[in-house]
C-alpha cells in the first residue's frame, strides 16, 4: 500500500531521493490495469517497468538497489 501524501511529496525531492522510475512505472502499470479508461496503457507500462527494473539490477547501478526497489 502506498501512502499517497508521502509518495506525492517524495516526487518533489532531489532526483536521488525520489522513488525509482521503475517503481513509478510499476504503480502506473497496476493502476492502468484496473482503470477501464487506461487499460490499454497497461502493456506499455509493464514493458517500461521491466526495462527500468532490469537496468537498475544490472551494471554499475546494482549497488544502489534499495528497499524502494524491493517494493
Amino acid at each position: 500500500m502506498i501512502h499517497q501524501y508521502r509518495f506525492l511529496t517524495s516526487l518533489s525531492l532531489s532526483s536521488s531521493a525520489r522513488p525509482s522510475i521503475a517503481l513509478r512505472y510499476a504503480m502506473w502499470t497496476l493502476a492502468s490495469g484496473i482503470s477501464p479508461s487506461h487499460k490499454h496503457l497497461s502493456p506499455l507500462f509493464y514493458l517500461r517497468t521491466r526495462k527500468y527494473a532490469e537496468a537498475d539490477e544490472s551494471g554499475s547501478r546494482a549497488k544502489y538497489v534499495n528497499i524502494r526497489h524491493a517494493q
